[in-house]
C-alpha cells in the first residue's frame, strides 16, 4: 500500500480501519498551566525499545508542502517576502545543504479545520491549524501537537502524513517578541513543531541548546536553529536504514501487509513527556518547566 493509497481519498478510511489501526502521534510543547490526567495506562519509566526508533519522510516526498490556516496572521514578511511560518520552514531548509525539507516557493493556505478526533485530519493536505475546542483525550494543558501517520519499515518508521494543531482553547499566541502578556511566541512554537513534522524527537539533554528542547517558557523566543538541530536533522536523513528488525521491531518480508503505528508523545505542564504507541505508554521522561 503506497502513501497515495492512504491519503488520496478521505472516504477510504472506514475500509482501512477494518484491517489496520489508523496511527497517529502527537508531539507537544510544554505549557505553564495545569494539565489534566487523561490516561488510564500505568506509568512506567522503563522505555520501550520502539521509543528510540527513528522516523522520517521518504526522500521522494520532500520538500513538504505545508498549508497554513487562513486564521493565522501572516502579514509580517521578511526581505524575501516570506511570512513567519515560511521563515521557520526556511530555517530547517538552511540547516542541511543537501536537502530542501519545505516548499516555501509560495504561500499555501487552507481553511481552518477543527475536528474532535485526530483521524479526521487524515487527508491529502499537511496543515497547520488552530483548535478552539481542543481534544478531551489530550487535555487542556497541552500547548500544541503535531499528529502524524507512520508505517513500520522495520528499522525505522516512514512518515506518511502530519498536521500541526495549536491549542487556542486555553492559550494565546503572538508574533511580537516584545509582548509581555501571557501569550506564547508563535514562531518559536512553530520551529519546534516543524522539527517534529520532519521526524525529530525531543532532545534528552537539558543542557544542549536546541529548539527541540521539550519545554518552552511563555516569554521564550527561539526562532533560530542551534548547531545540535542542524546536525540532528542532517544525520536523520543521511542515515541508511535497512528493512530488517531493529530496536525490537518485527522483520519485514516481501508480501507482508503494511503495519501502521498508532501513538503520540505528550508534554504536560509538570514537564513529564509521555510517549504512547497503540494506546500503550512506552516511555516517560521529565524536564524542568521554566
Amino acid at each position: 500500500m503506497t502513501c497515495e493509497d492512504i491519503l488520496h481519498f478521505k472516504n477510504t478510511i472506514d475500509s482501512l480501519l477494518k484491517f489496520i489501526v489508523i496511527p497517529y502521534a502527537a508531539v507537544t510543547l510544554v505549557s505553564c498551566q495545569a494539565q489534566e490526567s487523561n490516561s488510564t495506562s500505568a506509568l512506567s519509566t522503563t522505555p520501550s525499545s520502539s521509543s528510540n526508533t527513528s522516523m522520517r519522510w521518504n526522500a521522494s516526498r520532500l520538500p513538504l508542502r505545508v498549508s497554513v490556516a487562513s486564521d493565522f496572521d501572516l502579514t509580517e514578511k521578511d526581505s524575501s517576502n516570506h511570512n513567519l511560518m515560511q521563515q521557520m520552514q526556511s530555517n530547517w531548509n538552511d540547516a542541511d545543504s543537501g536537502r530542501t525539507y519545505f516548499n516555501v516557493s509560495s504561500e499555501f493556505t487552507t481553511t481552518n479545520k477543527e475536528y474532535s478526533a485526530l483521524e479526521d485530519y487524515l487527508d491529502s493536505e499537511i496543515g497547520i491549524y488552530r483548535s478552539s475546542g481542543w481534544f478531551s483525550f489530550i487535555g487542556d494543558g497541552v500547548l500544541a501537537i503535531t499528529s502524524f501517520l507512520a508505517e513500520d519499515r522495520g528499522s525505522y518508521r516512514e512518515m506518511l502524513h502530519g498536521d500541526i494543531i495549536l491549542n487556542d482553547k486555553v492559550f494565546f499566541f503572538t508574533n511580537d517578541t516584545t509582548d509581555n502578556s501571557s501569550a506564547y511566541d508563535l514562531p518559536s512554537v512553530m520551529i519546534h513543531e516543524l522539527g517534529h513534522l520532519l521526524g525529530l524527537k525531543h532532545t534528552t539533554s537539558s543542557t544542549t541548546p536546541s529548539v527541540m528542547q521539550p519545554s518552552l517558557g511563555r516569554h521564550d523566543v527561539q526562532r533560530s536553529l542551534q548547531a545540535y538541530d542542524s546536525l540532528a536533522i542532517t544525520e536523520l536523513y543521511d542515515a541508511s536504514f535497512a528493512l530488517t528488525a531493529s530496536n525490537g521491531a518485527l522483520a519485514i518480508t516481501a508480501g507482508d501487509e503494511p503495519r501502521y503505528i498508532q501513538g503520540y508523545m505528550e508534554l504536560r505542564a509538570d514537564g513529564s513527556c509521555r510517549h504512547y504507541e497503540n494506546g500503550l505508554l512506552i516511555d516517560v521522561h521529565y524536564t524542568k518547566v521554566k
